[in-house]
């Protein structure tokens, strides 16, 4: 009896070591997947910004197109116009 005793004390207290280190290693589980998560999460706003940042180029030269072709037909109409004068 008193070796069943001994075996069940033993086996407690091997039951309160490891459970604390599963505790330990389920903290630090946890806080790589908060850490995981927060690196994703700053990831997308840098892929975001990224986006935004090409869109707004894109509007940016679409803009310059436009003006440029609008100022070529004025400077050729206007042109037209001068030459005209001197027939």
């Amino acid at each position: 009896m008193a070796q069943v005793s001994a075996a069940e004390i033993e086996i407690n207290q091997n039951l309160g070591y490891y459970g604390a280190k599963l505790r330990v290693i389920q903290s630090a589980i946890n806080n790589a997947d908060r850490q995981t998560d927060a690196n994703n999460i700053g990831l997308g706003n840098i892929v975001d910004a990224d986006l935004a940042r090409e869109a707004a180029n894109l509007t940016a030269s679409q803009v310059r197109e436009t003006l440029s072709a609008d100022v070529l037909g004025s400077v050729s109409r206007n042109s037209s116009v001068v030459l005209g004068l001197f027939r």
